[in-house]
């Protein structure tokens, strides 16, 4: 085993092995200054604690794999926090993140004359706009790259739920809202993409929380910069409207609450009081104006009268919507 490394206070320490499959192992964080390079020859690395965390200057700090090295990661959040390089054409994916947050990308590489260097970034570092109105600005989740000569290749990136993929709309998102988007030296543009499971959330359907991208055709990495999520934004949401009045009758005029021209999500939480301020109703969710004035505990009707109500579009605070309800019964 190695002796301990301290440096600019972080703390690096591995194990070697150097028998016929040379192995590393990183159990702790090792600190990469700008201009330099770290470069792992080995067959093998696990990723098996801490993280390697590499300057992000003009001049990053780099880790470099070896054409023959392969990684495997053994802790969720141990991964490399900054710049990985790769030498020579093969498919490979690169350990990258930011801070707590695992984000990989692959490369299938087509062509590499010399080298590409990878990095990811939760906010935005290109401040450009779209090229179509009908898309949002992106504004989280960045993976950009750098090539010494020509470099060709498919393209995957991945998410899970640390990437909380509902921020990047103000509106419900939905799978079939989510592109590709590709920064050029002007502007974000649309690639053609399609949809996988996540390799790194085993068992787990394709859905808003847990899912992969990747673009159809090659790219020429030369001619772009970035890669991120675009949103297709949805058309405008009609009149906003809570109704004051529900009258539970059978009669189809009010026998359900009904509230539209909001955007409700999976964090949406609608709380309804009597005037003892107990609550009586509460519903987590894509609300469906399905409400008929019962308790959820026995199905009965509420008792005619006012009560008060809460609207928490968001999941966090401040709530957005709250006022009286009047549930009339004969």
């Amino acid at each position: 085993m190695s002796p301990i490394y301290k440096k600019l206070g972080f703390i690096l320490m591995f194990f070697a092995y150097t028998s016929a499959c040379a192995q590393l192992s990183f159990f702790g964080d090792l600190y990469i200054g700008s201009e330099k390079e770290v470069h792992i020859a080995f067959e093998k690395t696990y990723f098996n604690g801490g993280q390697v965390i590499t300057a992000r200057e003009d001049t990053p700090g780099i880790v470099s794999f070896g054409e023959a090295s392969e990684w495997e990661q053994l802790q969720k959040k141990s991964f490399v926090d900054g710049v990985v390089r790769i030498y020579g054409i093969r498919n490979f994916t690169f350990p990258v993140g930011d801070k707590k947050r695992f984000s990989p990308i692959t490369l299938y590489l087509k062509e590499n004359k010399n080298f590409v260097d990878v990095q990811y970034e939760q906010l935005n570092p290109h401040l450009y706009s779209t090229n179509f109105i009908d898309y949002e600005i992106p504004r989280y989740h960045f993976w950009s790259w750098d090539s010494v000569g020509d470099a060709v290749a498919i393209c995957q990136i991945y998410w899970d739920d640390s990437h909380n993929l509902q921020q990047l709309s103000f509106q419900h998102l939905s799978l079939k809202s989510l592109e590709i988007g590709l920064l050029n030296n002007r502007t974000w543009e649309i690639q053609s993409n399609h949809f996988l499971e996540n390799p790194f959330t085993p068992n787990s359907p394709v859905s808003i929380s847990k899912g992969s991208l990747r673009t159809l055709n090659a790219l020429d990495l030369n001619l772009y910069k970035a890669m991120t999520f675009l949103v297709k934004k949805e058309p405008a949401l009609g009149q906003k409207l809570v109704s004051q009045v529900l009258t539970p009758n059978g009669d189809s005029l009010n026998d359900t609450w009904k509230i539209s021209g909001y955007r409700f999500t999976d964090q949406s939480n609608i709380k309804v009081y009597n005037h003892q301020r107990i609550l009586v109703y509460q519903f987590k969710g894509i609300y469906q104006n399905d409400w008929n004035g019962s308790t959820q505990h026995d199905g009965r009707v509420l008792d005619q009268g006012s009560y008060y109500y809460t609207i928490d579009l968001d999941g966090e605070p401040p709530i957005e919507l709250s006022g009286w309800l009047y549930i009339k019964t004969n």
